[in-house]
């Protein structure tokens, strides 16, 4: 593995509440916009326009029943 491979691993992905929506069953985009903005997901970032990013790792956990970090 190069510098570049392990800088990329490191690298978070981030989801629109939309794209993450598609990732969880039965959950909509409203429904993914209301658990980040309670912090019902971790490390939401909430930028300038409202909209809101959401790590792929913090939706991992949720899906394999990982409770959040504290």
């Amino acid at each position: 593995m190069t510098t570049g491979d392990a800088e990329q691993t490191n690298e978070e992905v981030w989801l629109t509440s939309g794209e993450a929506a598609e990732l969880l069953p039965n959950v909509s985009r409203r429904s993914v916009q209301a658990w980040a903005a309670s912090g019902k997901i971790d490390g939401v970032v909430r930028l300038p326009s409202g909209r809101y990013r959401i790590p792929k790792s913090s939706l991992e956990e949720l899906l394999n029943g990982i409770p959040p970090q504290e």
